[in-house]
Protein backbone atom coordinates (compact mmCIF):
# COMPACT_ATOMS: atom_id res chain seq x y z
CA UNK A 1 0.00 0.00 0.00
CA UNK A 2 1.27 3.50 -0.81
CA UNK A 3 -0.06 7.04 -0.61
CA UNK A 4 -0.40 9.18 -3.75
CA UNK A 5 -1.17 12.91 -4.03
CA UNK A 6 -3.40 14.18 -6.81
CA UNK A 7 -3.88 17.87 -7.62
CA UNK A 8 -6.59 19.33 -9.85
CA UNK A 9 -8.01 22.75 -10.57
CA UNK A 10 -11.18 21.69 -8.76
CA UNK A 11 -12.67 18.70 -6.95
CA UNK A 12 -14.15 17.21 -10.12
CA UNK A 13 -10.84 17.34 -11.99
CA UNK A 14 -8.90 15.84 -9.06
CA UNK A 15 -11.50 13.06 -8.86
CA UNK A 16 -11.28 12.32 -12.57
CA UNK A 17 -7.47 12.18 -12.46
CA UNK A 18 -7.61 9.83 -9.47
CA UNK A 19 -10.14 7.59 -11.19
CA UNK A 20 -8.00 7.38 -14.34
CA UNK A 21 -4.73 6.73 -12.58
CA UNK A 22 -5.69 4.50 -9.67
CA UNK A 23 -9.19 3.18 -10.36
CA UNK A 24 -12.40 3.75 -8.44
CA UNK A 25 -11.61 1.36 -5.59
CA UNK A 26 -8.73 3.32 -4.06
CA UNK A 27 -9.08 4.78 -0.56
CA UNK A 28 -9.44 8.55 -0.20
CA UNK A 29 -7.54 9.81 2.85
CA UNK A 30 -8.30 13.52 2.60
CA UNK A 31 -9.45 16.27 0.27
CA UNK A 32 -8.18 19.82 0.82
CA UNK A 33 -8.48 23.17 -0.92
CA UNK A 34 -4.96 24.57 -1.47
CA UNK A 35 -5.00 28.07 -2.94
CA UNK A 36 -6.92 27.81 -6.18
CA UNK A 37 -6.42 24.03 -6.50
CA UNK A 38 -7.85 20.89 -4.95
CA UNK A 39 -5.52 18.32 -3.36
CA UNK A 40 -6.64 14.69 -2.89
CA UNK A 41 -4.62 12.10 -0.95
CA UNK A 42 -5.42 8.47 -1.82
CA UNK A 43 -4.11 5.09 -0.73
CA UNK A 44 -3.46 2.55 -3.51
CA UNK A 45 -2.11 -0.98 -3.66
CA UNK A 46 1.49 -1.27 -4.87
CA UNK A 47 4.11 -4.01 -4.86
CA UNK A 48 6.78 -1.32 -4.54
CA UNK A 49 5.29 0.31 -1.45
CA UNK A 50 8.51 -0.20 0.49
CA UNK A 51 10.27 2.14 -1.93
CA UNK A 52 7.73 4.93 -1.54
CA UNK A 53 7.84 7.60 1.16
CA UNK A 54 4.47 8.16 2.88
CA UNK A 55 2.85 11.39 1.71
CA UNK A 56 -0.02 11.87 4.15
CA UNK A 57 0.18 15.01 6.28
CA UNK A 58 -1.66 14.63 9.60
CA UNK A 59 -2.63 18.08 10.90
CA UNK A 60 -0.86 19.68 13.85
CA UNK A 61 -3.73 19.05 16.27
CA UNK A 62 -3.64 15.34 15.53
CA UNK A 63 -7.12 15.29 13.97
CA UNK A 64 -8.09 11.79 12.98
CA UNK A 65 -8.00 11.29 9.19
CA UNK A 66 -11.17 9.67 7.96
CA UNK A 67 -10.75 7.20 5.11
CA UNK A 68 -13.48 6.21 2.72
CA UNK A 69 -13.85 4.22 -0.44
CA UNK A 70 -13.33 6.35 -3.51
CA UNK A 71 -16.69 5.06 -4.73
CA UNK A 72 -18.37 6.73 -1.78
CA UNK A 73 -16.58 10.07 -2.31
CA UNK A 74 -17.30 10.49 -6.02
CA UNK A 75 -20.43 8.97 -7.59
CA UNK A 76 -19.57 7.60 -11.01
CA UNK A 77 -22.88 5.67 -11.31
CA UNK A 78 -24.89 6.53 -14.44
CA UNK A 79 -28.07 8.54 -13.79
CA UNK A 80 -30.37 5.69 -14.83
CA UNK A 81 -28.69 3.28 -12.46
CA UNK A 82 -28.65 5.86 -9.67
CA UNK A 83 -32.47 5.88 -9.61
CA UNK A 84 -32.57 2.24 -8.58
CA UNK A 85 -32.56 1.60 -4.82
CA UNK A 86 -29.09 0.54 -3.72
CA UNK A 87 -28.79 -2.72 -1.77
CA UNK A 88 -28.19 -2.22 1.90
CA UNK A 89 -24.58 -2.79 2.85
CA UNK A 90 -23.41 -3.95 6.27
CA UNK A 91 -23.01 -1.05 8.67
CA UNK A 92 -19.43 -2.00 9.38
CA UNK A 93 -16.73 -4.05 7.74
CA UNK A 94 -14.48 -5.24 10.60
CA UNK A 95 -11.70 -6.40 8.26
CA UNK A 96 -11.55 -3.13 6.31
CA UNK A 97 -11.72 -1.13 9.54
CA UNK A 98 -8.80 -2.98 11.09
CA UNK A 99 -6.67 -2.79 7.92
CA UNK A 100 -7.44 0.91 7.46
CA UNK A 101 -6.55 1.69 11.07
CA UNK A 102 -3.27 -0.20 10.77
CA UNK A 103 -2.39 1.64 7.57
CA UNK A 104 -3.09 5.08 9.02
CA UNK A 105 -1.22 4.24 12.23
CA UNK A 106 1.80 3.00 10.23
CA UNK A 107 1.86 6.21 8.18
CA UNK A 108 1.63 8.39 11.26
CA UNK A 109 4.40 6.44 12.98
CA UNK A 110 6.66 6.83 9.93
CA UNK A 111 5.98 10.55 9.66
CA UNK A 112 6.64 11.12 13.36
CA UNK A 113 9.92 9.21 13.09
CA UNK A 114 10.93 11.23 10.03
CA UNK A 115 10.14 14.52 11.76
CA UNK A 116 12.17 13.52 14.82
CA UNK A 117 15.19 12.57 12.69
CA UNK A 118 15.05 15.87 10.84
CA UNK A 119 14.63 17.83 14.08
CA UNK A 120 17.75 16.14 15.53
CA UNK A 121 19.96 17.72 12.87
CA UNK A 122 18.76 21.18 13.85
CA UNK A 123 16.24 22.03 11.14
CA UNK A 124 13.36 24.40 11.87
CA UNK A 125 9.78 23.12 12.02
CA UNK A 126 8.70 24.95 8.88
CA UNK A 127 11.60 23.44 6.91
CA UNK A 128 10.59 19.99 8.14
CA UNK A 129 6.99 20.54 7.05
CA UNK A 130 8.12 21.80 3.64
CA UNK A 131 10.38 18.81 3.17
CA UNK A 132 7.57 16.42 4.04
CA UNK A 133 5.31 18.17 1.52
CA UNK A 134 7.92 17.72 -1.21
CA UNK A 135 8.28 14.05 -0.33
CA UNK A 136 4.51 13.79 -0.61
CA UNK A 137 4.77 15.10 -4.18
CA UNK A 138 6.97 12.15 -5.17
CA UNK A 139 10.50 13.39 -4.44
CA UNK A 140 12.75 10.85 -2.72
CA UNK A 141 13.66 11.63 0.89
CA UNK A 142 17.40 11.61 0.14
CA UNK A 143 17.03 14.12 -2.69
CA UNK A 144 14.67 16.28 -0.62
CA UNK A 145 17.37 16.50 2.07
CA UNK A 146 19.74 18.02 -0.46
CA UNK A 147 17.44 20.71 -1.87
CA UNK A 148 15.74 21.96 1.29
CA UNK A 149 16.98 23.60 4.44
CA UNK A 150 16.27 26.40 6.83
CA UNK A 151 15.14 29.46 4.89
CA UNK A 152 14.26 27.52 1.74
CA UNK A 153 11.55 29.03 -0.43
CA UNK A 154 9.46 27.80 -3.33
CA UNK A 155 11.56 29.74 -5.82
CA UNK A 156 14.94 28.58 -4.51
CA UNK A 157 13.89 24.92 -4.44
CA UNK A 158 12.37 25.14 -7.93
CA UNK A 159 15.60 26.67 -9.24
CA UNK A 160 17.76 24.00 -7.60
CA UNK A 161 15.77 21.18 -9.22
CA UNK A 162 15.57 22.89 -12.62
CA UNK A 163 19.32 23.63 -12.67
CA UNK A 164 20.18 20.01 -11.89
CA UNK A 165 18.05 18.54 -14.69
CA UNK A 166 20.11 17.55 -17.72
CA UNK A 167 18.04 19.06 -20.54
CA UNK A 168 18.91 17.58 -23.91
CA UNK A 169 17.44 17.02 -27.36
CA UNK A 170 16.84 14.18 -29.82
CA UNK A 171 19.37 15.93 -32.05
CA UNK A 172 22.06 15.31 -29.39
CA UNK A 173 21.88 11.53 -29.96
CA UNK A 174 24.26 9.73 -32.33
CA UNK A 175 22.85 10.04 -35.85
CA UNK A 176 24.51 6.71 -36.73
CA UNK A 177 22.45 4.83 -34.15
CA UNK A 178 18.83 3.74 -34.23
CA UNK A 179 16.47 5.09 -31.57
CA UNK A 180 14.51 2.37 -29.77
CA UNK A 181 11.54 3.78 -27.83
CA UNK A 182 10.41 1.73 -24.83
CA UNK A 183 7.76 2.46 -22.24
CA UNK A 184 4.62 1.25 -20.47
CA UNK A 185 1.48 0.35 -22.37
CA UNK A 186 -0.94 3.26 -22.62
CA UNK A 187 1.76 5.89 -22.16
CA UNK A 188 1.36 7.27 -25.69
CA UNK A 189 4.63 5.68 -26.80
CA UNK A 190 3.57 4.95 -30.40
CA UNK A 191 2.36 8.52 -30.82
CA UNK A 192 5.68 9.76 -29.40
CA UNK A 193 7.53 7.56 -31.92
CA UNK A 194 5.72 9.34 -34.77
CA UNK A 195 6.31 12.74 -33.21
CA UNK A 196 10.01 11.96 -32.73
CA UNK A 197 10.36 10.96 -36.39
CA UNK A 198 8.50 14.13 -37.42
CA UNK A 199 10.88 16.17 -35.24
CA UNK A 200 13.96 14.68 -36.91
CA UNK A 201 12.50 14.97 -40.42
CA UNK A 202 11.74 18.66 -39.85
CA UNK A 203 15.42 19.11 -39.00
CA UNK A 204 16.51 17.47 -42.26
CA UNK A 205 17.07 13.86 -41.14
CA UNK A 206 15.76 11.97 -44.17
CA UNK A 207 16.46 8.56 -42.61
CA UNK A 208 13.78 9.32 -40.00
CA UNK A 209 11.01 9.45 -42.62
CA UNK A 210 10.47 5.70 -42.12
CA UNK A 211 9.49 4.14 -38.79
CA UNK A 212 9.33 0.53 -37.69
CA UNK A 213 7.68 -1.44 -34.91
CA UNK A 214 8.76 -4.69 -33.31
CA UNK A 215 6.12 -7.40 -33.35
CA UNK A 216 3.15 -6.59 -31.12
CA UNK A 217 0.48 -9.23 -30.50
CA UNK A 218 -2.05 -6.88 -28.93
CA UNK A 219 -5.34 -6.68 -30.79
CA UNK A 220 -5.49 -3.69 -33.13
CA UNK A 221 -1.89 -2.60 -32.52
CA UNK A 222 -0.78 -3.17 -36.12
CA UNK A 223 -3.69 -1.17 -37.57
CA UNK A 224 -3.13 1.64 -35.08
CA UNK A 225 0.59 1.81 -35.89
CA UNK A 226 -0.01 2.21 -39.63
CA UNK A 227 -2.86 4.67 -39.05
CA UNK A 228 -0.61 6.92 -36.95
CA UNK A 229 2.23 6.61 -39.46
CA UNK A 230 -0.10 7.65 -42.29
CA UNK A 231 -1.34 10.62 -40.24
CA UNK A 232 2.27 11.71 -39.67
CA UNK A 233 3.18 11.28 -43.35
CA UNK A 234 5.74 8.54 -42.63
CA UNK A 235 6.58 5.23 -44.25
CA UNK A 236 6.14 2.28 -41.90
CA UNK A 237 7.45 -1.28 -41.43
CA UNK A 238 5.95 -3.88 -39.12
CA UNK A 239 7.38 -6.79 -37.17
CA UNK A 240 11.11 -6.05 -37.46
CA UNK A 241 13.66 -3.26 -37.31
CA UNK A 242 15.18 -2.62 -40.73
CA UNK A 243 18.75 -1.36 -40.73
CA UNK A 244 17.83 1.79 -42.64
CA UNK A 245 15.13 2.80 -40.15
CA UNK A 246 16.14 5.46 -37.61
CA UNK A 247 13.17 5.37 -35.20
CA UNK A 248 11.81 2.09 -33.78
CA UNK A 249 8.79 1.36 -31.60
CA UNK A 250 9.33 -1.51 -29.12
CA UNK A 251 5.64 -2.41 -29.52
CA UNK A 252 4.04 -4.34 -26.68
CA UNK A 253 7.32 -5.23 -24.98
CA UNK A 254 6.60 -4.87 -21.27
CA UNK A 255 8.95 -4.13 -18.37
CA UNK A 256 9.73 -7.78 -17.61
CA UNK A 257 10.84 -8.42 -21.20
CA UNK A 258 12.96 -5.28 -21.21
CA UNK A 259 14.60 -6.37 -17.95
CA UNK A 260 15.20 -9.84 -19.43
CA UNK A 261 17.15 -8.25 -22.27
CA UNK A 262 14.75 -9.14 -25.07
CA UNK A 263 15.10 -5.64 -26.55
CA UNK A 264 18.28 -5.63 -28.64
CA UNK A 265 20.11 -2.46 -27.61
CA UNK A 266 23.38 -2.95 -29.52
CA UNK A 267 24.06 0.08 -31.71
CA UNK A 268 20.79 1.63 -30.49
CA UNK A 269 19.99 4.55 -28.24
CA UNK A 270 17.22 3.48 -25.86
CA UNK A 271 14.74 6.30 -25.22
CA UNK A 272 12.27 5.76 -22.37
CA UNK A 273 8.78 7.20 -22.84
CA UNK A 274 7.14 7.99 -19.50
CA UNK A 275 3.70 9.56 -18.93
CA UNK A 276 3.73 12.63 -16.70
CA UNK A 277 1.31 10.98 -14.24
CA UNK A 278 3.55 7.94 -13.55
CA UNK A 279 4.85 7.58 -9.99
CA UNK A 280 8.57 7.86 -9.32
CA UNK A 281 9.19 4.23 -8.29
CA UNK A 282 7.67 2.72 -11.45
CA UNK A 283 9.37 5.29 -13.68
CA UNK A 284 12.74 4.45 -12.11
CA UNK A 285 12.16 0.74 -12.82
CA UNK A 286 11.77 1.51 -16.53
CA UNK A 287 14.91 3.63 -16.58
CA UNK A 288 16.94 1.01 -14.69
CA UNK A 289 15.64 -1.80 -16.95
CA UNK A 290 18.03 -0.75 -19.71
CA UNK A 291 21.82 -0.83 -19.50
CA UNK A 292 21.95 2.94 -19.88
CA UNK A 293 19.02 4.98 -21.12
CA UNK A 294 19.98 7.63 -23.66
CA UNK A 295 17.25 9.84 -22.29
CA UNK A 296 13.58 10.27 -21.47
CA UNK A 297 10.62 11.72 -23.33
CA UNK A 298 7.65 12.64 -21.12
CA UNK A 299 4.19 12.30 -22.66
CA UNK A 300 0.92 13.95 -21.56
CA UNK A 301 2.92 17.06 -20.65
CA UNK A 302 1.11 20.00 -19.05
CA UNK A 303 3.21 23.09 -18.43
CA UNK A 304 0.73 24.34 -15.82
CA UNK A 305 1.26 21.29 -13.58
CA UNK A 306 4.72 19.79 -13.93
CA UNK A 307 5.44 16.29 -12.53
CA UNK A 308 7.77 17.23 -9.67
CA UNK A 309 8.51 13.60 -8.73
CA UNK A 310 9.58 12.62 -12.26
CA UNK A 311 11.68 15.74 -12.80
CA UNK A 312 13.43 15.38 -9.43
CA UNK A 313 14.14 11.73 -10.26
CA UNK A 314 15.76 12.71 -13.58
CA UNK A 315 17.87 15.30 -11.77
CA UNK A 316 18.85 12.76 -9.09
CA UNK A 317 19.77 10.03 -11.63
CA UNK A 318 21.32 12.51 -14.12
CA UNK A 319 19.22 11.09 -16.97
CA UNK A 320 18.70 13.56 -19.86
CA UNK A 321 15.22 14.93 -20.52
CA UNK A 322 15.21 14.91 -24.33
CA UNK A 323 11.75 16.28 -25.08
CA UNK A 324 8.09 16.36 -24.05
CA UNK A 325 4.90 15.52 -25.92
CA UNK A 326 2.18 18.12 -25.48
CA UNK A 327 -0.55 16.64 -27.70
CA UNK A 328 -1.92 13.55 -29.43
CA UNK A 329 -1.38 14.63 -33.06
CA UNK A 330 1.25 12.24 -34.53
CA UNK A 331 2.61 14.86 -36.96
CA UNK A 332 3.31 17.41 -34.21
CA UNK A 333 7.05 17.64 -33.42
CA UNK A 334 8.15 17.02 -29.85
CA UNK A 335 8.91 20.09 -27.75
CA UNK A 336 12.37 20.73 -26.35
CA UNK A 337 12.54 22.42 -22.95
CA UNK A 338 15.03 24.71 -21.25
CA UNK A 339 16.05 24.79 -17.62
CA UNK A 340 14.40 28.19 -17.36
CA UNK A 341 11.02 27.01 -18.65
CA UNK A 342 11.15 24.09 -16.21
CA UNK A 343 11.95 26.46 -13.35
CA UNK A 344 8.93 28.62 -14.09
CA UNK A 345 6.61 25.61 -14.12
CA UNK A 346 8.11 24.15 -10.95
CA UNK A 347 7.56 27.40 -9.06
CA UNK A 348 3.80 26.89 -9.37
CA UNK A 349 4.07 23.34 -8.05
CA UNK A 350 6.33 24.42 -5.21
CA UNK A 351 3.96 27.24 -4.23
CA UNK A 352 1.33 24.59 -3.56
CA UNK A 353 3.81 22.62 -1.45
CA UNK A 354 4.77 25.73 0.53
CA UNK A 355 1.10 26.58 1.08
CA UNK A 356 0.49 23.04 2.35
CA UNK A 357 3.47 23.16 4.73
CA UNK A 358 2.48 26.54 6.15
CA UNK A 359 -1.05 25.30 6.78
CA UNK A 360 0.32 22.30 8.65
CA UNK A 361 2.67 24.37 10.80
CA UNK A 362 -0.12 26.82 11.66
Amino acid sequence: MRIERVIGRNFQEASEITKRKYGIDCMVLSTNKVGGSTEMLVAVDSSSAAEEIPSVMADAAGTKVATASFRSVVDFTPAAAAMQPAPKAPLTDPTASVEGSRMVEAIRTELVALEKRLAQIGEAGDAVALKMSIVGLGVSASYANGITGEGSSANTIAKKIADEICVGSLHDLDSQKQMLFVGPSGSGKTTVVMQAAATLVSAGAKDAATVSSLRDTRVGSRERFFTLADAAGLEAHWGSAHAEVRVIDSGGMDLSRIQAGEAATENRDVVVCLPSYMNRATAQQWINATTQAAGVVISHWDQSMLPLGLLAMLAELNVPLLAVSTGAAPATPLESLTNESIRIGLEHVMQLAVSQSQTKVA
